[in-house]
């Protein structure tokens, strides 16, 4: 009779370390969202696949409190602060990438490179903007913006998203 509460409970015991134990394991690790004054600022659509994508792939990497979604196609005042961008802008997504408050860089379409948008976090004292543009076999500079004022006064207009 001992013998067998000993088993019992040893039996017990070994099927309720290995519930906490898968219970432990199958627990995504925490994520730990960036800590600095940047952000991304996306104009696109809502059913735009890669604008999408784009979207899913930054507030994975950087979390949502760095992430601002102006959807073209739903406001007005997104369309036509897109349209006003001019020819350098052909499509979505167009992402704009601020950093202390300069834009230090445009992304034009999909690139889900965490390393490639991270040396893109850098303050930009000069008042150009390099437009980087993304398709199937990578990304290359486009062009640049040449401002006519200053980050801040850009920003006012075109990326008005103060999260911080």
């Amino acid at each position: 009779m001992e013998k067998r509460i000993i088993i019992l409970v040893t039996v017990i015991t070994v099927i309720t370390l290995v519930i906490t134990l898968s219970i432990y394991l199958s627990k995504p690790p925490e994520r730990v969202c960036p800590v600095g004054n940047f952000y991304f600022y996306l104009y696109g659509h809502h059913a735009c696949p890669h604008c999408l994508a784009m979207k899913n792939f930054i507030i994975e990497n950087y979390c949502s409190n760095h992430f601002y979604f102006c959807d073209v196609r739903r406001d007005a005042s997104c369309y036509e602060l897109f349209m006003d961008f001019g020819n350098f802008t052909q499509g979505v997504p167009t992402i704009f990438v601020v950093y202390n408050n300069t834009v230090t860089a445009v992304l034009i379409g999909e690139y889900t490179n965490k390393t490639f948008l991270d040396q893109l976090l850098y303050y930009n004292n000069r008042s150009i903007i390099p437009v980087f543009s993304a398709g199937y076999m990578g990304v290359y500079l486009k062009g640049v913006i040449v401002l006519n004022g200053t980050h801040s006064d850009f920003i006012e207009k075109y990326l008005c998203y103060q999260p911080y």
